[in-house]
């Protein structure tokens, strides 16, 4: 019946598409379909699968050559990727690209060939992203890039593709699991153009996240968003960070270490006395086996009361009743908009991203 419908919708000559997903398992050939040339040529944005039927693939190939933002699902595949590279280098102008690897078992020479295929376009991609480090220095040659998220999901040790990289456009950065080091490095050969900065599922040392905050508060200065891992040895550079980034509207703590039990009334203090008037926007992730203490909060909450109201999100390993209740009792006096918290079942961190953010 599903399948009729669709049918009948592309055979319709007043429609043209300009966006498209095309899951592995779709069984109906798009390539047949009656006045395809029509309905798809002026296709711009494609979701496919590297295991895309063939004859489809090579109808995409033939007839889309405007399409400006290519989501490619990578798979365990045997088809050779040359003529996904093809669609690729046949397109005009392509802006946005995002390589969602779900299966690395492909060949280093499977991915070297799809990212050589974005050589083409190197001038014209401002924003990219990849579940997977590219094998290639392609992302050397991304020299208007203005929006990077880099997943390192299967936390392979060697991450060459962030050598020596310089992205001077770079206005969001995007990283999970994902080595401090390489990352302090990228940060520190920008223009100053970096807006949001988030970086999570990564170990931190004490000297390495230092180098990291400095990082960031010296070459961001126009920061808006910012999620980080901060130790209790962190507070003096969080204290610089909320002075030199004036524009900071939203601040992520994660904390995942014990060494901040004893130091919360430092982190309050700070986060009163040094926040910029336009941050107000706060969300702690707590991997800990402790919550936060409510004393100390209640300082920091006792004291902004001529500041904005502050939207605040909780994820925490452990329930707390008294934590609520207090944080409810704020909300009555219009010191906090909004709340929500997000306990056990939650701890991916991923209820992060569906909290009221910008």
């Amino acid at each position: 019946m599903i399948k009729k419908e669709l049918i009948t919708l592309f055979t319709n000559r007043n429609i043209k598409f300009t966006h498209i997903y095309i899951p592995q398992a779709y069984n109906c050939q798009l390539h047949l379909l009656p006045g395809n040339q029509h309905l798809f040529s002026g296709l711009e944005f494609l979701n496919c699968s590297t295991a895309i039927n063939k004859n489809d693939l090579l109808w995409l190939k033939e007839v889309c050559q405007s399409i400006k933002e290519l989501d490619l699902i990578i798979e365990k595949s045997k088809s050779n990727p040359t003529e996904i590279a093809k669609l690729i280098e046949g397109q005009k102008k392509v802006i946005k690209v995002s390589f969602r690897v779900i299966n690395k078992k492909n060949s280093e020479l499977y991915f070297e060939i799809l990212e050589n295929s974005l050589v083409k376009h190197a001038n014209t991609i401002q924003h990219f992203r990849t579940t997977k480090p590219p094998v290639t220095k392609i992302l050397s040659s991304f020299v208007n890039l203005k929006s990077l998220e880099l997943d390192n999901y299967f936390n392979e040790k060697v991450l060459n593709c962030l050598e020596d990289l310089s992205l001077p456009l770079l206005e969001n950065l995007k990283a999970s699991r994902v080595p401090i080091k390489a990352l302090t490095e990228l940060i520190n050969n920008t223009n100053g153009y970096l807006t949001e900065v988030k970086i999570d599922y990564v170990a931190h040392n004490k000297f390495d996240n230092k180098k990291l905050i400095q990082a960031i508060y010296q070459n961001c200065p126009n920061l808006k968003y910012l999620k980080l891992m901060f130790r209790s040895g962190d507070i003096f550079e969080l204290e610089n960070l909320l002075i030199r980034c004036q524009h900071l509207k939203g601040l992520v703590i994660i904390i995942d270490n014990e060494d901040f039990l004893s130091n919360w009334d430092n982190l309050f203090k700070v986060l009163m006395n040094s926040s910029p008037i336009g941050l107000f926007k706060f969300k702690f992730w707590l991997n800990v086996s402790y919550t936060i203490d409510l004393e100390s909060l209640k300082f920091f909450f006792d004291n902004w009361k001529e500041r904005p109201p502050i939207l605040l999100q909780i994820i925490s390993v452990i329930t707390s009743v008294s934590l609520d209740g207090l944080i409810k009792k704020y909300i009555a006096e219009g010191i906090v908009a909004k709340y929500d918290n997000s306990y056990v079942h939650n701890l991916s961190g991923s209820s992060l991203d569906h909290f009221e953010w910008i």
